[in-house]
């Protein structure tokens, strides 16, 4: 994604969700981010935001403040598609957690 190739980025943390080992929250989260920030990129919001649901449900899990700072970041590209009812959602749906 960093090289402008959020559709190689997505086949790849596809790929690697699937191998991933269930039992390694931190690594599932990560790659359900990374998912999450390529679908933002590739404009496929309900996906991205469905990803970053899964995600934050691990990071809740985790209690780890750099689960925490990814699912923010994910909060901060959704901000951008405020007009969207699958990014308003999940951006509700933190704002709840975090009170």
């Amino acid at each position: 994604m960093q090289f402008g190739e959020p559709d190689g980025a997505y086949k790849v943390l596809s790929e690697a969700l699937i191998d991933v080992n269930s039992s390694s929250i931190s690594r599932r989260c990560y790659i359900l981010t990374g998912l999450a920030t390529a679908c933002i990129q590739r404009k496929e919001l309900a996906e991205a935001c469905k990803y970053a649901c899964q995600a934050l449900t691990l990071t809740l899990q985790a209690k780890s403040p750099a689960l925490w700072q990814r699912i923010n970041a994910i909060r901060e590209q959704l901000e951008l598609w405020k007009d969207n009812q699958d990014a308003r959602d999940f951006v509700d749906q933190l704002r709840t957690i975090k009170r």
